[in-house]
């Protein structure tokens, strides 16, 4: 007996060297998604926390933002907790983000203004899975399951990910909100406010929307300013992003090595292109992760990376609805892919901007905000319409350690499968800009 006392007090000893989180504030969300979030709390992650020995305090959420604004207030000693974890949808891990960002940048005093890089947060976040796609959950843990990502959690796995800054355009580079996995114009934006108005019907409020606005097919008209990638890939690659990812670690070590030889820790003009893109669209997405769920098996960019410093731009020009229909469902679930059809182009961007045109070039305003389209970011709803977009690479620290590759080989042949048109001039977005010139989609210019 003394010598299993011996090995449990020795193996306790080592665990408690391991960086796990001993103390965690948990958020529980019992609206979002199919209000499953209290019990499978109840059942499936405190139960595991107990085991591991952790301290837990849970807050049951009352209202939208409720967790934000806590996390917001500098009164709340958060720094008292190892953790902090949502049990939740998407837009319950976003409160988080937020609330965890904005909290770091108002202790160092920090300016959020678009010419400034934001302060680290030290606190690491997590979500366990109880909503409608739980696209985060997915791309950090490999999979929508609370009990994995509990285990991530309670193991001290962590990832870092990349964050979007969205600032506004018409108030001059005001900050607007964080994002970390979608966001989109157009046909994605006009489903998610008209799906508002059918809340009581669950998450197949989405479906009844989007149905909707397939038929509707409407197009809007703006400019895109991209600072596309030369050095960080294309979203056409058939290498996905795993865990211990090569390209997610080199460019963390590219971004620590500019912040440590120049007081702006950014590099934009590195490998860099300038696109400029004018014309009429359907939809522009951003995926900073590949927004893997339940509606997309591959993700809306399955090559997009956790941590690679860029979010993969989507571009889908004017076409008839049966073929965006084509687009959806092979974004959904067919094995080809979106990005082979002829007008849909696709940038690996570190930053881009949008402004919308639906008034003519000589009235006193651009555009009007009720003839635009609104951006859905994370689930939630950005009215602004003309909005800048900038990356800043691995800001946050999340539980999870990626998609796990058991198959190397298999993958790899699988992602080319479903790349069947990559050829050499997609690598470089001024080719692919001038390549794009002759047609009647968009007009395209290129800064060289």
């Amino acid at each position: 007996m003394s010598a299993v006392h011996d090995w449990v007090i020795k193996t306790r000893s080592l665990i408690d060297e391991l960086k796990r989180p001993k103390k965690i504030l948990v958020f529980v969300n019992p609206y979002g998604g199919r209000r499953k979030a209290p019990n499978i709390y109840k059942r499936k992650v405190l139960p595991i926390l107990q085991l591991a020995g952790c301290e837990v305090d849970c807050i049951l959420t009352q209202r939208a933002n409720h967790a934000r604004d806590m996390l917001e207030n500098v009164d709340v000693p958060i720094k008292v907790f190892d953790a902090i974890v949502c049990v939740g949808g998407d837009g319950m891990f976003a409160e988080l983000l937020n609330g965890i960002i904005n909290r770091a940048q108002l202790e160092a005093n920090q300016n959020t203004s678009l010419q400034n890089v934001p302060e680290r947060p030290t606190t690491t976040i997590g979500v366990i899975p109880a909503g409608s796609t739980d696209a985060v959950a997915f791309s950090s843990c490999g999979n929508n399951s609370p009990v994995t990502a509990t285990v991530h959690i309670v193991l001290g796995n962590r990832v870092n990910i990349d964050v979007c800054a969205i600032h506004s355009v018409r108030e001059e580079g005001k900050l607007i909100r964080y994002a970390t996995s979608f966001l989109g114009y157009g046909y994605f934006g006009d489903t998610l406010k008209a799906s508002e108005k059918n809340r009581w019907m669950g998450p197949r409020r989405y479906d009844y929307a989007g149905f909707k606005k397939i038929l509707g097919h409407k197009l809007y008209s703006g400019e895109l300013r991209l600072h596309v990638s030369t050095i960080d890939g294309s979203p056409k690659d058939s290498d996905v992003c795993t865990s211990n990812c090569p390209m997610c670690a080199k460019s963390a070590a590219r971004t620590k090595y500019a912040k440590e030889i120049t007081s702006r820790p950014t590099i934009e003009d590195e490998g860099t292109a300038c696109v400029q893109i004018r014309g009429r669209f359907l939809g522009i997405n951003a995926a900073t992760m590949t927004c893997r769920c339940g509606m997309s098996k591959d993700g809306i960019s399955p090559a997009a990376h956790l941590g690679n410093g860029c979010t993969d731009l989507i571009v889908v020009t004017k076409c008839s609805r049966a073929n965006y229909l084509r687009y959806m469902m092979r974004t959904g679930f067919m094995p080809d892919s979106p990005f082979d059809l002829n007008f849909v182009d696709v940038y690996r961007v570190r930053e881009f901007e949008f402004t919308p045109i639906v008034n003519p070039a000589n009235t006193k305003q651009s555009y009007q905000l009720s003839k635009a389209s609104v951006w859905n970011c994370d689930g939630e709803i950005i009215n602004e319409a003309a909005i800048h977009v900038k990356v800043h690479c691995q800001l946050v620290t999340v539980f999870g350690n990626g998609r796990e590759n058991r198959n190397p080989d298999k993958e790899s042949m699988k992602s080319k499968r479903k790349i069947n048109n990559f050829n050499a001039t997609d690598s470089d977005p001024r080719k692919k800009a001038e390549q794009n010139c002759v047609s009647n989609r968009a007009e395209i210019y290129v800064k060289h």
